[in-house]
Order: C-alpha cells, then sequence, then structure tokens
C-alpha cells in the first residue's frame, strides 16, 4: 500500500543525496532548502532510530554529522516531536537543549515517512514541489521535457523550466 508521505521522503532522500555532494551554500540550491532540510533531517533520524534512546552528548554528534544547524535542530525536533515520530525530552536551559532523544517506531519506512512529513511543514517553495514530481513521473518512464511541461501546465513556466533545469542537472 502507498503511504505518500513515505513516497516523498524516499525521493528526498535520493535528491539529498546528490544535493549533499555540493556546497548548501551555494545560491542555485535556495530553492532546495526544504529538500535539503529534510534530507539532513532523514540522515539524524536514521541514526537516532539505529541507537536506540540518545543522550544530549550522542545527540549533538549525530545533529553535526547530519550536518544541521542546532537552531534548524530545534525546529526539527520539535516538529517531528508535535507529529508523533520521536519523543523529546528538553533540558532547562535557554534556548533549550536536547536532554533524551528516541526515534518512536523503529522502521526504517518510519524515518522515510518522517522525513515526508517533516518537508511538508518546511515551506518547500514551488521549485522543490516540482523537482519531486518530475521525478516521480519520470522514472517509470523517461519523458520528453515538452511532455513533463505539459503534465505540469498547471504550474508557472518559470517554476516547471527552473525545476527542469535542477532535474537535468541531477
Amino acid at each position: 500500500m502507498s503511504n505518500p508521505q513515505r513516497d516523498t521522503g524516499a525521493w528526498l532522500v535520493a535528491v539529498y543525496k546528490v544535493l549533499s555532494q555540493y556546497s548548501s551554500d551555494e545560491p542555485a540550491l535556495d530553492p532546495l532548502e526544504a529538500i535539503i532540510k529534510a534530507g539532513r533531517a532523514a540522515e539524524l533520524y536514521s541514526a537516532i532510530r539505529a541507537s536506540g534512546q540518545v543522550d544530549a552528548d550522542r545527540f549533538e554528534i549525530l545533529r553535526k554529522l547530519a550536518r544541521l544547524r542546532p537552531s534548524d535542530a530545534r525546529a526539527i525536533i520539535n516538529i517531528s516531536a508535535e507529529q508523533g515520530y520521536i519523543d523529546v525530552s528538553w533540558s532547562a536551559d535557554t534556548p533549550p537543549a536536547v536532554a533524551t532523544l528516541e526515534f518512536g517506531v523503529n522502521a526504517n519506512e518510519k524515518v522515510l515517512e518522517a522525513a515526508g512529513a517533516l518537508f511538508e511543514r518546511l515551506e518547500p517553495t514551488p521549485t522543490a514541489n516540482a523537482l519531486l514530481q518530475i521525478l516521480r513521473t519520470t522514472l517509470p518512464m523517461p519523458k520528453t521535457q515538452d511532455s513533463v511541461r505539459n503534465e505540469m501546465a498547471d504550474l508557472p513556466e518559470r517554476t516547471v523550466e527552473e525545476a527542469l533545469k535542477l532535474a537535468g542537472a541531477f
């Protein structure tokens, strides 16, 4: 049975693996910020899931390995806890730091689902959404750019062109 958030999470991870080879400070990647953050979050979720419950020190190590800034990590943890994917306890510090963290369900599919659910909350740009849509529709059967443009006629032309350019670069 298909799970849209899990499927989105899988695409995010695949795209992020390619994007991680480039500097995320590259201005051309600005429209893909939500993909980058969700991909990094998936790396963090996966490491936490594999570790079981992690303490503050272990979390800091995993956060750094996932290349997440502290403020981004806090926001991601808050969203994922609110969505029920992780259990977190916070320190009394200002700003609060993670005291303990555990991934809710020990399954890789839940990691992908959590990343997909997070992506939706990160306010992805139309270009990021279009890029994922292009990849979803062209993987099973290659299509011409004109065919993709026709399928995405409801989106602004600039968004489609930018997404096609990025998809071609991948």
